[in-house]
């Protein structure tokens, strides 16, 4: 899994009147040496502020982390997978042949009673799903 992280923070830190500030964002009030402007927001210099918010971390299922093999199968089907997820084996004609909640890592499917043919891997995980096409070829 990638964790993506949206985050949105700001934060000043005043300590005995010394704040670590960037010019970009803070402008020093002229009047008051004390104080700071902020897009209309005053901070006092002598206490510790925090102004913002901070976003959820949101796990993204990520194609290029789950690993399908060997394909073609002939008698089982390894599948690596970054984090838990739910995983669906469909017939060419969407049905659900197979289906596993909460697997993690390396798996071993037996896809020796499977006939020959193109086969459907859904991964499903927070709410996405990554599809991978694989062939059972019986020698």
């Amino acid at each position: 899994m990638k964790h993506t992280i949206f985050i949105f923070l700001f934060c000043v830190f005043a300590l005995n009147g010394f704040a670590q500030t960037s010019d970009k964002y803070l402008q020093k009030d002229a009047t008051n040496a004390n104080t700071l402007s902020i897009t209309n927001t005053t901070i006092n210099l002598n206490e510790p502020s925090f102004i913002g918010s901070i976003g959820a971390i949101e796990d993204v299922l990520d194609p290029d982390q789950i690993v399908v093999f060997p394909n073609p199968a002939n008698d089982v089907l390894h599948v690596d997978l970054p984090g838990a997820a739910q995983l669906e084996i469909r017939n060419s004609l969407g049905i659900i042949l197979l289906q596993q909640a909460g697997i993690t890592g390396r798996n071993t499917f037996n896809v020796s009673a499977l006939p020959n043919g193109y086969y459907f891997l859904y991964v499903i995980s927070n709410g996405q799903t990554v599809v991978r096409r694989f062939l059972v070829a019986h020698k």
